[in-house]
């Protein structure tokens, strides 16, 4: 097992985690750095839990590995958890450890703003059960959650919705017109697809993909064809009614997920979705159509791994 090399302590205070790490400062600690640019990252994403445990009895309770584009430094055991949960010394933080990833992805805290208003929301709801009020239940409840719904949860819903929802929001023709052309495309496919194709699930499956190839296929043609389009000059008077028109509609959509008997009863419920929409259009249009995906299917991750988890405890 390696252990630590002899070394002068680097004259070196962080003030943020953009400072740069001086070269040789990381020198004494024993690790690996795998491939070239991608490091140890598949390996661990692969299996965390052994590969922490073989460069522990490879290298000992402090070890460096290079993994998600840097140097990481892993701390091991008892000592090591108290050294950094009491952090007695204010030598750690959470905050510059993490910002790396939150902020290139979500400045401003986005993804947690995000998840803090569902916590919020969920507990609101969670109160008013606690009371005795029976609140209608989503089509997810006693449903059997395999690998096609989460897939159908995290990528195809934050792509079609973010897309049919937002994808306009920049007011450039090719956008506005590509999701126009979009939505014929798709539901003549979807209809092709229902003549041709026999079995439940397999002519959900089937007729889903190729509805949404279609439509991708056609939404491609028309953005392509107009991309050097700047935005229509009438777009920025309507922008603050439309957008808030599209998170509107989106909250609303989700009423589809209630039983068609309990509409009135579970509109209150969709106010989680018109929160969380609001803030996925700020991404949008802040940040790009890409970025509104990310967040969604994360906040979509986050809420079906809750469902997951209860279910199992239940």
């Amino acid at each position: 097992m390696a252990s630590l090399a002899p070394h002068e302590p680097v004259d070196f205070t962080p003030q943020s985690w953009r400072d740069p790490t001086p070269d040789g400062a990381l020198d004494h600690i024993p690790g690996e750095k795998g491939w070239p640019l991608v490091g140890h990252t598949f390996n661990q994403l692969a299996d965390p839990h052994a590969f922490a445990r073989r460069m522990y009895e490879t290298y000992g309770p402090v070890y460096k590995v290079h993994t998600m584009g840097g140097w990481h430094v892993a701390l091991i055991g008892a000592e090591a958890n108290e050294l950094m949960l009491f952090d007695r010394a204010k030598i750690f933080s959470s905050d510059q450890g993490w910002s790396p990833v939150l902020h290139r992805l979500f400045p401003g805290g986005l993804m947690l703003l995000d998840f803090a208003m569902m916590g919020v929301l969920l507990g609101t709801a969670a109160a008013v059960m606690a009371t005795g009020v029976s609140l209608p239940q989503t089509a997810l409840a006693g449903m059997e959650i395999g690998a096609e719904i989460v897939f159908a949860v995290v990528v195809i819903a934050p792509l079609g919705e973010e897309i049919a929802s937002r994808s306009w929001l920049s007011g450039r023709p090719g956008h506005l017109l590509g999701l126009l052309a979009a939505i014929p495309a798709a539901l003549l496919a979807a209809a092709a697809m229902t003549l041709l194709v026999e079995g439940s699930l397999a002519q959900i499956w089937s007729t889903a993909l190729v509805a949404i190839g279609t439509a991708a296929v056609a939404t491609c043609a028309v953005v392509v064809r107009l991309r050097r389009h700047n935005a229509m000059g009438w777009f920025p008077r309507l922008f603050p009614a439309l957008f808030w028109l599209s998170t509107l509609a989106f909250s609303l959509v989700h009423l589809f997920n209630f039983p068609a008997d309990q509409l009135a009863m579970a509109l209150p419920l969709v106010l989680p979705q018109f929160v969380i929409g609001a803030i996925l259009g700020y991404t949008r249009v802040t940040y790009g159509l890409w970025a509104s995906i990310l967040l969604h299917a994360l906040h979509n991750g986050a809420f079906i791994s809750l469902v997951l988890l209860a279910s199992s405890a239940g």
